[in-house]
């Protein structure tokens, strides 16, 4: 069982800074660490399992927005034809 500390972690997170990943905490976006010897550490197997998870949501909503931003400019396409390109 491999454990990440707070240090690994920013670099398996993108270098992201401290208090945003305490604002991931407080979100749920990560999941919750172990404290050993006043040390924070994270069982890597549950941080890859949440990112995967994370980023399968996200996938999603990406989609669905890309899909919707295409269907806005079709219709706005659509429009401007109609205006005669005015």
């Amino acid at each position: 069982m491999q454990y990440l500390n707070f240090s690994e972690l920013r670099a398996k997170l993108g270098n992201r800074s401290r208090s945003a990943i305490y604002c991931d905490l407080a979100a749920g976006r990560l999941p919750e660490p172990v404290k050993l010897g006043g040390k924070l550490y994270w069982r890597e197997a549950d941080v890859d399992a949440h990112l995967e998870m994370l980023s399968g949501k996200t996938a999603e909503q990406l989609r669905a927005e890309a899909e919707a931003m295409a269907a806005h400019a079709d219709a706005l396409e659509r429009e401007l034809e109609a205006d005669g390109g005015a």
